[in-house]
C-alpha cells in the first residue's frame, strides 16, 4: 500500500521539515508503484488544515492552504514532490507520476509562482513501523539520507551518544554517576550482615534483593529457677564490707547466715530504746554525757516545801543548796516583815511624809493651786508679780491687748545712762490721722505710752515727722513732700516672624539640623523700654545668642543697641531691631548645642539694657525636642523614612514612657515602638495591661522632617494582630 505524505510547515527552511511540523495523510491504494505509469494523473485538493493526494482522481473539496511541502512515498522511498512557499490561489494541483524517475513531477500548476525542491529523506524502518507513532519513539538520521526509528528507552535512563553505533549513533543508558538499583541494594543489605541479633535472624538475599527477617521460636522458657535466683541474691552477700557483723551465703541450703562479732558497736547501731537501766554500768552516766538543757524538774530529787534552789549571796560557783528564806531576801534585797499584800486603797491612805524627788511618771491629777506654788514659780492663768531678775532665752509673744509697760534702767557703765523700752506689740512712731499735731511734750504719751514719734497728716500731698528732743523738753519736725520714683526696665521682649507675628516661647519646636533655618526673613526683635533716664542709653546695650548655630550670619558677636533704635516715644520701643541687617537676611537656624538637658535643646536671646543709671534684662528661651514615633506596619523591619510614617509622634521628653494609649490594627500588623537610643533604661511594653516581650530590631539612624539625624531604638510586637483594637504603655 502506498501513501502520500503532505508536510505542513510555517517556514521555507528545508530544516524545518521535521516530524513535529507536518500532517500525515494516508491517501487511496496503490497496489503497485510500478503500475502509476506517465498517464495516470492525480489531483492534489487542498483545505484549511490539511491535504489529502487522491490518487482515484476524486476531487475533494477544500480551500487554500498557505505554505505547504507536498510528498509522496512510493514503497520504501518518501520522495518531496516540492514547496509550495505562496497561496495557492485554486484549490487544485494536478501531477502525474513518473514510473522512470518514480516521481511526480509538477506539471500545469500555473498559478504556482515559485516552487524549490527540497532532498528526499530517508526511508530505514517506515516499511516495518508505518506509522512511527509510538510514544517517545525518536527519528535518528543514518547519515545517508535515510532516517532510522530509535525505539523509548526505560525509565530513569537517559539519551547518549554513541559513534561506535552505526544504526543510530545514541543510545538509552543509564544516567552517568547514578547509583543503580543493584548498587542501592548492596548499600543496604550490608547493613544487615556481621549483626548482632536478639531472638531474629536478618539474611540479605542477594539475588533477588530482599531481606529476610526470622523471630526465633518465643514458645522457648526463659524464665530462671530458684537456684538461680538464690545464686543471684547469694552472691550480693559475698565480698562486701560489713561491720559489727558478718554475712555468709550458704549455697548447700541457700541461705544467709548474719553473725554479730567481737567489734564496737556503734551508736548509729541502736535503736532508741536498745539500751535500758538494767544495760548501764554504775558511775556510766557522767556531766559530758548529759546534753545542754536535757535534764527536767521531774529528773530531781524531791525537794521539801518552802525551799528555793540556788547559791547563797557570796558563797560563789557551786553546787546549788536549799535557800533559807533570809538568804532569798538579800538576793533580791527586801527587808525582813516587808509585806507587798497592800491593796490601792492602802497606798491611797498613806501620807507621804519624806520629801523626795518624782523623776519620772505622769501627773494626771488636778491643777496644782497657785498657793501651793512660790512667787518665782510661773503663774499661767493669774496675775502674777515676779521678784528678782527674770531672763528668758528665747522669744516673747504677745497676743491680744497685752503689753509690756514700765522703765528698764540699763546699768551703769553701758553705752547709755538710761533707755525707756516702749510697747514690744506697735511701732515707737504714734500716727495720728487728722492734720492736727502735738505742741507740747505731754502729746507724745497716748494710752499711757510715751512714742518717740509723732507722724501727722498735713494735706493731701504733705505730711509731717515731729520727735522729741533727747531730753524730752523739745520738739522737732520734718515735712514730708509725696513724689514718685520711676525706675528704668524693660518691660517685653519678643520675637516676630517672618508675618510679623510674635513666635511663643511657651510652644515646644521639633529639633532640626543645626545647618537649617527654624525661621526664615524675621522681622526682628521688639522691646518696651520704659523710663529711660534722658531719653538714651549709656554703656552696654545688647541682644547676645546662646547656642547660636554657626550658620547664622547674624549673632557672632552681640547686636548692639543703640538710641537710635529706639523710637523716642514714652515708653521707648525697640521696633523690628535687626542691628541694620534686612528681613530678607535676618534668619534664626536651630540650635547647635550637641548635648541634651532633659530631652531639651534650647536657643536663648538675651537683651542688656542701660540708661546710665539703672539697667535691666530680658531674655526669650526657645525650646526643642525630638519626637518619639509608634504605631502599626505591616513591614518586618523599618527605614528612616518609614519609621517617620508611623502614625504617631509626640515630643519625647527626658524617658521613652508612653502612658496607655489605643492602637488599631488594619489587616495583619506589627506594632512599633521608636525612640531617641539616648535615652537610657529598659523599656517594659503591655498589652491591654499586660506585659508582652517586644522584639528589639538594628538600630535605624533617623532623620526628622527638620533634617536632624538621630540613632533610634527599634522595638516589634513578638505578632502581627490582625483588625485589632490594643492599649499600649511602655514603661521602664
Amino acid at each position: 500500500m502506498s501513501k502520500f505524505l503532505i508536510f505542513r510547515t510555517s517556514d521555507y527552511k528545508k530544516d524545518a521539515i521535521t516530524a513535529s511540523n507536518y500532517l500525515k495523510v494516508e491517501a487511496g491504494a496503490l497496489s503497485d508503484s510500478s503500475a502509476v505509469d506517465k498517464s495516470s494523473e492525480v489531483v492534489l485538493s487542498f483545505r484549511s488544515e490539511h491535504a489529502l493526494l487522491d490518487v482515484t482522481n476524486d476531487i475533494i473539496e477544500s480551500t487554500s492552504l498557505i505554505r505547504v511541502v507536498l510528498a509522496v512515498r512510493i514503497g520504501r522511498e518518501a520522495k518531496v514532490l516540492g514547496l509550495i512557499k505562496r497561496e495557492i490561489e485554486t484549490s487544485e494541483i494536478t501531477i502525474v507520476f513518473d514510473s522512470t524517475t518514480k516521481d511526480f513531477p509538477f506539471r500545469d500548476i500555473t498559478t504556482v509562482t515559485e516552487i524549490v525542491t527540497v532532498p528526499a529523506i530517508g526511508g530505514g524502518d517506515i516499511t516495518t513501523d508505518d506509522e512511527w507513532d509510538a510514544i517517545g519513539d525518536l527519528i535518528v538520521g543514518t547519515g545517508s539520507d535515510r532516517a532510522n526509528r530509535l525505539p523509548v528507552g526505560s525509565d530513569t535512563q537517559v539519551l547518549t551518544a554513541d559513534s561506535t553505533d552505526s544504526t543510530y549513533g545514541v543510545k538509552w543508558a543509564a544516567a552517568s554517576g547514578g547509583t543503580t538499583t543493584e548498587e542501592i541494594q548492596d548499600i543496604v543489605g550490608g547493613m544487615f550482615s556481621g549483626n548482632t541479633e536478639t531472638r531474629i535472624s536478618a539474611t540479605y538475599e542477594d539475588g533477588d534483593g530482599t531481606i529476610d527477617l526470622v523471630v526465633d521460636d518465643m514458645t522457648a522458657d526463659t524464665q530462671l529457677t530458684q537456684a538461680q535466683v538464690e545464686d543471684f541474691a547469694g552472691g550480693m552477700f559475698t565480698g562486701n564490707t560489713e561491720t559489727g557483723i558478718t554475712a555468709t551465703y550458704q549455697t548447700v541450703d541457700n541461705t544467709v547466715d548474719l553473725e554479730i562479732g567481737a567489734g564496737d558497736i556503734v551508736h548509729s547501731m541502736l535503736d532508741d530504746d536498745a539500751v535500758d537501766a538494767d544495760n548501764i554500768a554504775d558511775n556510766a552516766v557522767v556531766t559530758a554525757g548529759i546534753l545542754d538543757a536535757n535534764v527536767t524538774l521531774d529528773k530531781m530529787a524531791n525537794l521539801v516545801a518552802d525551799v528555793i534552789i540556788g547559791r547563797a549571796n557570796g558563797a560563789g560557783t557551786g553546787v546549788p543548796t536549799a535557800l533559807s528564806a533570809t538568804q532569798v531576801r538579800t538576793i533580791i534585797n527586801v527587808e525582813n516583815g516587808a509585806t507587798a499584800d497592800q491593796t490601792q486603797a492602802d497606798i491611797n491612805g498613806l501620807a507621804i511624809t519624806t520629801v523626795g524627788t518624782i523623776v519620772s511618771g505622769t501627773w494626771d491629777a488636778g491643777v496644782i493651786p497657785s498657793a501651793k506654788l512660790d512667787t518665782d514659780t510661773a503663774h499661767l492663768t493669774e496675775t502674777q508679780i515676779f521678784t528678782g531678775a527674770k531672763t528668758f532665752t528665747d522669744t516673747v509673744a504677745l497676743t491680744g491687748t497685752g503689753r509690756i509697760t514700765g522703765i528698764d534702767t540699763v546699768s551703769a557703765g553701758t553705752d547709755a545712762a538710761s533707755k525707756t523700752y516702749v510697747d514690744a506689740r506697735s511701732s515707737s512712731v504714734y500716727k495720728r490721722d487728722d492734720a492736727t499735731y502735738p505742741t507740747t511734750v505731754a502729746e507724745f504719751t497716748q494710752g499711757g505710752i510715751t512714742y518717740d514719734f509723732v507722724l501727722t497728716n498735713y494735706s493731701t500731698d504733705r505730711q509731717r515727722l515731729f520727735t522729741l528732743s533727747e531730753d524730752q523738753t523739745g520738739i522737732f519736725y520734718e515735712e514730708l513732700t509725696r513724689s514718685t520714683q520711676l525706675t528704668f526696665n524693660v518691660s517685653s521682649l519678643v520675637l516676630q516672624n517672618s508675618s510679623g507675628s510674635t513666635i511663643s516661647t511657651g510652644t515646644t519646636y521639633e529639633i532640626g539640623a543645626t545647618s537649617n533655618e527654624w525661621q526664615s526673613n524675621c522681622h526682628g526683635f521688639n522691646a518696651n523700654y520704659n523710663n529711660v533716664a534722658g531719653s538714651s542709653l549709656s554703656g552696654t546695650n545688647q541682644i547676645a545668642v546662646t547656642n547660636r548655630s554657626s550658620s547664622q550670619s547674624w549673632g557672632s558677636s552681640a547686636l548692639t543697641i543703640e538710641t537710635s533704635d529706639l523710637s523716642g516715644s514714652s515708653p521707648q520701643v525697640l521696633a523690628d531691631f535687626r542691628d541694620g541687617a534686612s528681613a530678607a537676611d535676618f534668619d534664626v537656624y536651630y540650635p547647635n548645642d550637641a548635648s541634651w538637658s532633659s530631652g531639651i535643646k534650647t536657643l536663648v536671646f538675651s537683651l542688656t539694657a542701660n540708661d546710665g543709671s539703672t539697667s535691666d534684662t530680658a531674655s526669650l528661651t526657645f525650646n526643642f525636642k525630638n519626637r518619639i514615633f509608634y504605631g502599626p506596619s505591616a513591614l518586618s523591619s523599618l527605614t528612616s523614612a518609614q519609621i517617620i510614617a508611623l502614625a504617631n509622634e509626640p515630643f519625647a521628653g527626658s524617658n521613652f514612657h508612653l502612658s496607655a494609649t489605643s492602637i488599631s490594627t488594619s489587616g495583619a500588623q506589627y506594632v512599633y515602638y521608636c525612640y531617641p537610643s539616648r535615652l537610657s533604661g529598659t523599656p517594659i511594653f503591655k498589652f491591654n495591661t499586660l506585659t508582652t516581650a517586644f522584639t528589639q530590631l538594628t538600630d535605624v539612624s533617623v532623620i526628622n522632617g527638620s533634617g536632624y539625624v538621630e540613632d533610634y531604638e527599634v522595638y516589634q510586637s513578638p505578632n502581627q494582630y490582625t483588625d485589632a483594637t490594643l492599649t499600649l504603655e511602655v514603661t521602664s
